[in-house]
């Protein structure tokens, strides 16, 4: 079933990488939902237990509970409204690579980020295990 699930996000992409039936694609959409929502326990459902989290000129955040408590904390300074573009996704029978760009109301501005996921597939759930990003800007 993993295979299918990887199979499908590799073969989808070109043609539309936001396509609702696109795994990977919906994944991604359940973290940000999570994430506007402010749900913390969904937000740490799509991560792997060894999870890792860097964000720029800082430490690696590593575990799933260490990156829920940096959401929340982001939350509570106002991070807010995140959307998202996918750029291209690479797929593989185990695992998927997402390069994506996000924007986020972060206070009064307004920052652009672009994103590197690294998901894996156990059994028949998708989960992100590596969590890259860097800030493009702020509007």
């Amino acid at each position: 079933m993993r295979a299918l699930f990887l199979t499908l996000a590799l073969i989808l992409t070109p043609l539309a990488a936001h396509a609702q039936d696109n795994p990977i694609v919906a994944r991604i959409q359940a973290l940000i939902d999570a994430y506007n929502t402010g749900d913390l326990a969904a937000l740490g459902s799509i991560y792997t237990e060894d999870a890792a989290l860097f964000p720029p000129g800082e430490a690696p955040i590593v575990g799933r509970e260490n990156i829920v408590q940096h959401y929340a904390d982001a939350l509570a300074q106002g991070a807010s409204d995140v959307q998202f573009r996918v750029l291209d996704i690479r797929a593989t029978d185990a695992m998927a690579v997402a390069t994506i760009d996000v924007s986020i109301q972060a206070g009064p501005q307004r920052a652009r980020t672009r994103s590197m996921h690294v998901w894996q597939a156990f059994g028949d759930d998708i989960l992100l295990s590596r969590d890259i990003y860097q800030i493009l800007g702020t509007q």
